[in-house]
């Protein structure tokens, strides 16, 4: 499992039990009340993506 997969993971579970995401069922990263908090747990654990184009 990547790091990106587990951190990503850990985030959301994180923000659930704090009550910072109060969706129910089965739910795709692609919903912005998702994927914001979860990129900003990225960040601030110094996991960023660079593209470079060559």
């Amino acid at each position: 499992m990547l790091r990106t997969v587990s951190l990503s993971m850990g985030i959301g579970i994180k923000l659930m039990a704090e009550g910072q995401i109060d969706l129910t069922g089965v739910q795709i990263a692609i919903k912005k009340k998702i994927y914001q908090p979860v990129l900003k747990g990225l960040t601030d654990l110094n996991t960023i993506m660079r593209e470079n184009i060559i």
